[in-house]
């Protein structure tokens, strides 16, 4: 409450002023905290509609707002790159009436840069532009004075700040080298005295704060060669000293400034997942072919794809139980939240002790064949793709790949709706779309690697469920003709490998090969309208049809006989498929 009074307090201003030619908003702040009225700089990405929620990257400013901009222009430089709609993101470039270091001043009351920053700024953005207002969604990137500023406001207030970037940061302040007289002067000038200096001084935040940053990297310091390299060198050093995760880079020397190339990569930070990882247990993967072949498929999907994450991939087994229980310790730290009031060990005994942990942890041990694709719903986002049993995975290479291609769809899909609604809201995907655009793609793709026919494979769909099961599409029509691809309780009352998965995959081939919608519009543009826009209106927006008139159109079309609904892929030539590539399992095994 104490907060929203403050923001009660402090927005009595600021209307648009400006659109200017380079499609930046300017607005007019007025606040407690600072010597006068400050400009605040908006930057949208192409495509901005007011029903997404964005996540905000602060450009965080090295020189007052009536200083000339001799180190550039950090805001220009993101537009210069095209990193805002890159990433699909908000940009804010606030300003302060003296240089800033992002600290309180603990005598000048018109030099509290951080108490403007938080209760000014950041109130002001996320009142007027849909933004997503958790930790994730606001990320810190600057240099110099600017870089210390992203750093302190990230170890100070981990539970708002998902990560910050800084490029050569003034650490000299703090681990030099500088003469002490000088550096007591800075203290008294910027902080005021030595005891509220402590306060944001970056090593001294490490050790006190620097674990609540949690278990995965939050900061990345790009360190030059200069003045600034040995207390950068130092800084890095605290932290791998404090076992604090962070991404640290040396380089040669450079310009002084916002366009000396380090940009992309530190947003390319700030905005991407990181990268997938495999955990397998014990006794498995012994001559590497397991990860090797999973890998095949993962690495396809994300190239198509892009990016999304955290993503952990658990290829188990029930050779080895305390590797089994290693890795569970594993997969409990990586769903653990930083900023909740419980400890990281609270959390991880909590997660290990859950029912469906431990029965899962049982089943693994007993050797069952379960698993797919989870999410966590929590404060931390992540996906994971389990295989209780995964010796049957390294038996059959073709379906580790196919699986991999598969699930990673998923994640995909899941990125880009609301996954703590039903699926029968707008906000949500329906299962077909779910399962069926990711049996599609999988099998398209596995194609494209040269591991199967894909024509053959839809036939077979048809004629016996392939490899999702049986019966297959012809058969369950036959008992089944008044089936709803929309109808969401075919999970339990059955027949939703038929409904979901085989129904689903042939809807969307009905899209792409008969009504002539790209691939990519399918399988990827349209799902990034389903929350701005809601799925119906996504789904017509993109495909030209609306939902329900699709239903339709499609029902009478699959129930024509088999020599019919081949027809709309006679453009398509399947490629060949060398049998020495596949197991013998595989149904195009000689």
């Amino acid at each position: 409450m104490l907060f929203r009074s403050i923001i009660v307090l402090t927005l009595l201003y600021s209307n648009v002023v400006a659109k200017n030619e380079n499609t930046v908003r300017v607005h007019q702040l007025q606040g407690n905290y600072q010597a006068g009225e400050t400009r605040l700089r908006v930057l949208l990405p192409r495509n901005f509609h007011k029903n997404k929620r964005y996540r905000v990257l602060y450009v965080l400013p090295v020189v007052a707002q009536d200083e000339n901009k001799r180190f550039g222009d950090g805001l220009i430089e993101i537009k210069k790159a095209n990193l805002h709609n890159k990433h699909d993101i908000i940009c804010v470039a606030p300003e302060f009436t003296t240089t800033p270091w992002f600290a309180d001043h603990d005598s000048d009351l018109s030099k509290r840069d951080e108490s403007h920053f938080l209760n000014v700024i950041l109130p002001f953005v996320e009142k007027r532009y849909p933004t997503l207002d958790t930790t994730e969604g606001r990320l810190l990137v600057g240099f110099s004075k600017s870089g210390w500023g992203a750093f302190s406001l990230l170890l100070r207030y981990p539970q708002r700040f998902h990560r910050a970037a800084g490029w050569d940061p003034g650490i000299r302040i703090d681990t030099g080298p500088m003469a002490e007289n000088e550096r007591q002067d800075k203290i008294k000038r910027l902080f005021g005295s030595s005891q509220n200096f402590e306060n944001y001084r970056l090593s001294s935040l490490l050790r006190s704060h620097g674990k609540r940053l949690g278990l995965t990297p939050r900061l990345i310091y790009h360190n030059t060669e200069g003045k600034r390299a040995k207390g950068g060198a130092k800084l890095h050093q605290l932290m791998v000293d404090l076992a604090i995760p962070h991404h640290y880079f040396f380089e040669p020397k450079q310009p002084h400034r916002w366009d000396s190339s380090w940009l992309s990569r530190s947003v390319a930070f700030l905005c991407n997942a990181p990268p997938p990882i495999i955990h397998v247990a014990k006794g498995l993967n012994a001559d590497g072919s397991l990860v090797a072949h999973y890998k095949r498929g993962l690495e396809y999907a994300i190239e198509y794809f892009g990016n999304y994450g955290p993503y952990h991939i658990y290829l188990l087994g029930s050779g080895n139980e305390a590797s089994v229980r290693a890795i569970y310790r594993k997969r409990a730290e990586s769903r653990v939240d930083p900023n909740a009031k419980e400890s990281i060990e609270h959390q991880i005994e909590a997660f290990l002790k859950q029912p469906n942990t431990v029965a899962e942890i049982d089943s693994v041990l007993d050797g069952n064949s379960e698993g797919g694709l989870t999410w966590s719903q929590d404060a931390v986002r992540i996906y994971e793709d389990v295989t209780t049993n995964a010796s049957g995975r390294e038996r059959d290479p073709i379906e580790n790949t196919w699986g991999a291609l598969h699930e990673y769809h998923h994640v995909y899909q899941l990125a880009h709706c609301d996954t703590s609604e039903e699926r029968t809201s707008d906000r949500h995907f329906c299962s077909w779309m779910a399962e069926g655009m990711a049996t599609y793609s999988s099998a398209k793709f596995m194609e494209n690697l040269e591991l199967a026919s894909f024509i053959k494979y839809m036939l077979d769909l048809r004629q016996n469920g392939a490899n999702i099961g049986r019966p297959g599409i012809n058969e369950f029509l036959s008992k089944n003709r008044g089936y709803r691809l929309a109808d969401e309780s075919y999970w339990e009352k059955g027949g939703s490998a038929q409904v979901y998965y085989m129904l689903g995959a042939w809807a969307t081939a009905y899209l792409i090969h008969q009504r002539g919608i790209d691939e990519v519009t399918v399988l990827k543009t349209w799902w990034k309208d389903i929350l701005p826009l809601g799925k119906a209106a996504a789904f017509e927006k993109h495909m030209g049809i609306s939902l329900d008139a699709f239903y339709g159109e499609f029902d009478t079309f699959i129930k024509l006989p088999d020599e019919q609904v081949m027809e709309i892929f006679k453009t398509l030539r399947s490629t060949p498929i060398s049998s020495s590539t596949l197991h013998p399992s595989h149904p195009d095994y000689p």
